[in-house]
């Protein structure tokens, strides 16, 4: 499968773009209508939209997201925020002793009070896979390993059907997604297929992966350098789930 940026070709299409032109600049000015297209230009670079060749659709931007301790009501306020149509709830253990809201059953019943679609791929996606060939002697999963595996594949295949028709953000627990497998393991592979990440923060502020600031990255740079795998030790024989549900 290739992603190639959308594109668009032919003179039907230079002369519909003319006869808009003509009439906008009708209507607003020489100057109403460079503020227009100077609009249109920034918004279209930033939702860096892709075709996957062969199925004509656009795909939808990717978010992800940590429902942390929030509210439940904070939680959906962030997800309504941006549009979010469908959460992919990445957790291997949807459940939390501090906030039991986002327990998979209570989540599913807010999630759908608010118009919001709940896809559960925690078996394939989560970051406490089955199987101890996936963690290493200190207990830390190996994310190259996984990402490799048939069930994760398979995962990421449903998530990328749902991302070309809803708009989806990734759940785990943490609010910041530097340490998480949301973005290390799921992330990761979403980015290889020509997505970008946008990571939603506790603030609603967002953060785009790989954004820079004056030349020095902005997200977690200190990641990239270390072998691909958990923080912490995630192995059901060193330690017992958390309520993270990561």
């Amino acid at each position: 499968m290739t992603v190639t940026p959308t594109s668009a070709s032919g003179e039907s299409r230079k002369a519909l773009l003319h006869l808009v032109e003509k009439i906008a600049k009708r209507v607003w000015g020489d100057r109403g209508l460079g503020i227009m297209l100077d609009t249109v230009r920034r918004v279209s670079e930033d939702r860096k939209e892709f075709t996957i060749t062969g199925q004509g659709t656009d795909v939808n931007p990717v978010f992800t997201v940590g429902h942390s301790n929030h509210s439940a009501e904070t939680f959906t306020g962030l997800l309504r925020r941006h549009g979010i149509e469908t959460v992919a709830d990445v957790r291997s253990h949807p459940y939390s002793r501090h906030v039991p809201h986002f327990n998979a059953r209570s989540l599913e019943e807010i999630l759908s009070n608010e118009g919001i679609g709940h896809l559960f791929l925690g078996r394939e996606l989560g970051g406490r896979p089955e199987g101890e060939n996936f963690y290493d002697s200190d207990g830390r999963v190996d994310y190259a390993l996984v990402g490799r595996s048939l069930s994760f594949l398979d995962g990421i295949s449903r998530l990328e059907q749902e991302i070309r028709t809803r708009t989806v953000a990734l759940l785990c627990s943490e609010e910041d997604p530097a340490r998480c497998h949301r973005r290390l393991l799921v992330g990761r592979a979403l980015e290889e297929l020509g997505f970008t990440l946008r990571h939603i923060r506790g603030d609603g502020s967002i953060q785009i992966e790989g954004e820079t600031d004056d030349g020095q990255p902005v997200l977690f740079p200190e990641a990239e350098a270390r072998p691909r795998k958990s923080i912490r030790s995630a192995s059901r024989r060193r330690r017992r789930p958390s309520s993270s549900g990561r």
